[in-house]
């Protein structure tokens, strides 16, 4: 079989799934043309014949993993396990019945695996790495974890959703998965079988660059400190973080409160790329390193279709009110 990575050009599946973010506004990549075949800066993708679990316990991570650089967000390793997806190959080829050869299902498999894991780090590594340092990964609760595994898991569908063979064999692996890898079907209130359209991934790119603007937790806040004393054997800690805080990025619960709040609006208002750069340089540029909450202040602008002066002139106070603790 030939390597994964394969006959990866120009065109390759990968830079689409970078270029899907990019397109709505995400700041943290650049094309480059010293890359020998692909448009973006990737992360290393590794080849592994160790095990790392079964997929009933581990879902897709027991087939690949990505896994953040300790010293540098930018970068981070993909970890492809073969042996693992070879024999998740040979068990979809023994019960589907298909005429796909396994290097066929073992391509496919190993691309699935790749865009999963490739949200992971594009999600990681942030909106705008110049702008904003995203927040260390929380995955120590349900809701963080739901919110990973969500956003991997739709991004995972919306490419699948083109290609037949693919997504037969996503919802094939998704059947066998714990919850954490299908709760992102509830976002969309859907039938059985879920295919993700660009209206819906639209919406949940943009509101993740919404959470990711989201003032961050300071550690010397009192609340916190007192939040880290009240955590508990039931790992209610996110959710009462959250409540007090506000400002956990890395939420379900808020992912899917706010796809509620931008579904009924139209498509082509969602994307504003003019309102984040205006919430970019009211804060980050006056005031380093700290971020104000606006994702309900956007949101209403949305909702009331207003144009981006109209906003300026109607909200501008309002930012600077927040900007300042005045309101």
């Amino acid at each position: 079989m030939n390597p994964v990575f394969f006959q990866y050009s120009k065109d390759n599946i990968l830079d689409q799934v970078i270029n899907l973010f990019v397109e709505k506004g995400w700041k943290s990549f650049q094309k480059g043309d010293h890359f020998l075949n692909h448009c973006y800066m990737w992360p290393d993708i590794v080849l592994s014949d160790k095990k790392n679990g079964i997929i009933g316990e581990k879902g897709i991570e027991a087939l690949g993993t990505y896994t953040p650089n300790k010293k540098t967000i930018k970068d981070g390793t993909v970890t492809l396990y073969i042996q693992t997806i070879k024999s998740t190959a040979q068990e979809y080829k023994e019960q589907q019945k298909l005429i796909l050869s396994l290097d066929e299902i073992i391509e496919k498999l190993s691309t699935l695996v790749l865009i999963h894991e490739f949200t992971h780090w594009i999600i990681a590594i942030g909106f705008g790495r110049d702008q904003i340092i995203p927040a260390k990964l929380e995955y120590s609760c349900k809701d963080s974890i739901y919110f990973h595994e969500s956003l991997a898991q739709i991004v995972t569908n919306y490419f699948c959703s083109k290609d037949p063979t693919l997504k037969h064999i996503f919802d094939w692996i998704e059947k066998g998965q714990p919850q954490a890898y299908s709760v992102y079907k509830k976002i969309f209130h859907p039938t059985k079988t879920v295919a993700i359209s660009p209206e819906q991934i639209n919406r949940i790119i943009y509101i993740v660059i919404l959470l990711q603007i989201r003032e961050e937790i300071d550690s010397k806040n009192p609340a916190y400190k007192v939040l880290i004393e009240e955590i508990d054997s039931n790992n209610q800690y996110c959710n009462a973080l959250r409540k007090a805080t506000n400002s956990n990025n890395q939420s379900y619960d808020l992912l899917k409160e706010y796809y509620d709040q931008l579904k009924a609006l139209d498509d082509n208002k969602l994307i504003c790329t003019e309102i984040i750069d205006l919430i970019i340089d009211e804060t980050l540029n006056k005031r380093p390193n700290k971020f104000v909450e606006y994702p309900e202040l956007v949101i209403r602008y949305l909702r009331e279709n207003k144009d981006i002066q109209a906003f300026k002139k109607k909200y501008f106070g309002e930012i600077t009110g927040k900007k300042f603790g005045l309101s």
